[in-house]
């Protein structure tokens, strides 16, 4: 015998059920009616009835949407913004050894919820449509599900115009395959200047499954460029063509606020400020006390296994030295034996190259001209002087004898030693990029041997400022570094050197990087053999 008190309880609880779920009915229906068009509205409702069929019948069989995997992809991608709430995960890439940040677009996915069941009904003689209708069971995942995957189908109603139509394009990268394609983004950009020229392909396989890169070179469109590589990775997925794109660009030497082959064991870095991405091939030495330090601003990696503490007193938390952050054992970044001034081209079309063939001295003007004479007359009897060119520069000395130079440089010039480059006073630009708008002047300092900065002689007392990109082969030497004379070192641009001399008590150094040398470089400035991703979709594309 069952309790009266019970029974109507349960009486009033099966009311209350019933009512709700025809409000959520009504309110499911009310809504997508208003935003989605009648026939995405009625494929729902097709849905929602097809939920509750036995498992034998196809509920797909009347349904335009295709059955997504998603133990790989991690559910179907979300690109439409809704303003149905719609539960998202994203996906976290792994860090990777030696793999650069890359662009990533967020993918979100949707969390299924476990499907909701009809409670048990007491049975009802002539149910009604409402009844009906509380009756079939809505699952409200389901439900967006569809809407993410027909929205390729609609177009913003007139009255909506914030309603942008999304074609369903975008698959899911799941973890593995990311973490794989990292690593193979790794591999390309180290050795990608090993691959033959012809060589347009790589296949390979993962866990049973194919993928094909096509790699499409994009050379420099001129002598200030950066040479390119398009990406393209595809593979076949439950019987679905996937593709994804990635970008490589050519690292040139200037792409790093300082670069040095071998680190001299008798010099240290003490009291220095180094902005921009540092490299080196070899252990650096730091040195820091209670009063000073050295800051990198930028990312530091090495090829050494370990970074050389030589003397240190007090405390210094790494993160205050190596704000950029700090890598060590990466794969060494080789110099080329010697510079080839034209290694790829002749210059563009209306650059001017001027050979010196004794030793000279080269000054810059402000009004885009420069005058040169040899350096053995000192009365300046035989100096010339001549307008830098609209396009490019390049001015080129002969073996075993140097160039001296100093000025303001109004224009992009290359100067080329085979021997010595001496920097006699401040070499600076017309207009400093971050000082005017469009600044458009560079300059490269490169030498097969040595970049040298004059004794205080010559440059004077106090502070020497350098703007530009300076390459020395074998040796980046200040001159008299002993001197008591004290001042301040700053270079504007980059520094690539073989090797560095010390430059304390006569200069402490300020390297600041020119953001502008991260896609252009000065004329004919030398690259490295190494590429980075430049830029990754991050999903897969299903293809026609």
């Amino acid at each position: 015998m069952q309790n009266r008190a019970a029974v109507k309880s349960l009486s009033v609880a099966m009311s209350g059920s019933i009512a709700a779920h025809v409000l959520v009915a009504l309110a499911i229906v009310w809504y997508l009616g208003t935003n989605l068009e009648p026939s995405i509205t009625q494929r729902l409702l097709v849905l929602n009835v097809q939920a509750s069929l036995p498992a034998d019948e196809d509920p797909t069989e009347d349904s335009d949407v295709e059955p997504t995997d998603v133990r790989e992809t991690g559910g179907p991608a979300q690109t439409a913004q809704s303003d149905a709430p719609v539960a998202q995960e994203a996906t976290a890439p792994e860090a990777i050894v030696e793999t650069p940040t890359l662009p990533m677009q967020a993918t979100a996915a949707i969390e299924a919820p476990a499907t909701s069941t009809r409670d048990e009904q007491l049975p009802v003689d002539e149910p009604t449509e409402v009844e009906q209708a509380a009756n079939t069971t809505i699952d409200v995942a389901m439900a967006t599900e569809l809407v993410v995957a027909t929205q390729s189908e609609v177009t913003a109603p007139a009255d909506n115009p914030n309603l942008e139509p999304v074609a369903l394009s975008q698959v899911a990268v799941s973890p593995t395959q990311e973490k794989m394609l990292q690593h193979k983004f790794t591999q390309w950009a180290e050795d990608f200047h090993d691959f033959d020229a012809e060589q347009t392909s790589v296949t390979w396989k993962k866990k049973g499954q194919e993928y094909v890169a096509r790699f499409r070179r994009l050379p420099a469109q001129d002598d200030m460029g950066i040479e390119r590589v398009e990406v393209e990775i595809s593979t076949e997925q439950q019987g679905v063509r996937l593709s994804t794109q990635m970008v490589m660009k050519k690292l040139a030497f200037s792409n790093y606020g300082q670069f040095v082959h071998r680190w001299d064991p008798s010099v240290q870095i003490h009291d220095d400020e180094l902005d921009g991405r540092f490299h080196s091939n070899s252990k650096i030495n730091i040195s820091y006390d209670r009063a000073v330090n050295p800051v990198f601003f930028g990312k530091v990696t090495t090829a050494s296994r370990a970074v050389n503490y030589t003397e240190s007193r007090g405390f210094r938390s790494k993160n205050t030295i190596f704000q950029g952050g700090l890598q060590t054992g990466v794969k060494r970044i080789r110099m080329p034996d010697r510079y080839l001034p034209f290694p790829d081209a002749t210059p563009d079309k209306g650059a001017l190259t001027r050979h010196f063939e004794e030793a000279t001295r080269i000054e810059f003007f402000s009004d885009g001209t420069f005058s040169w004479c040899p350096v053995e007359d000192v009365n300046g009897e035989g100096v010339h002087r001549e307008r830098l060119s609209d396009k490019s520069t390049y001015l080129i000395g002969a073996r075993g004898k140097p160039l001296h130079i100093s000025g303001v440089v109004n224009g992009k010039v290359l100067i080329y030693s085979p021997s010595r480059i001496v920097i006699e006073d401040d070499l600076v630009y017309a207009h400093r990029p971050g000082a005017r708008l469009g600044a458009d002047d560079y300059l490269g300092l490169v030498s097969d041997k040595d970049v040298h900065i004059a004794g205080p002689d010559i440059t004077g007392p106090g502070d020497l400022n350098v703007h530009g990109a300076i390459y020395a082969r074998r040796r980046f030497v200040v001159k008299r570094y002993m001197a008591r004379e004290h001042g301040l070192l700053s270079i504007y641009g980059s520094l690539t050197a073989g090797s560095l001399s010390a430059t304390e008590p006569r200069y402490n150094t300020r390297i600041r990087f020119d953001e502008r040398l991260e896609n252009l470089r000065p004329p004919g400035f030398p690259t490295t053999n190494r590429f980075e991703v430049e830029d990754w979709d991050g999903a897969w594309v299903e293809e026609d």
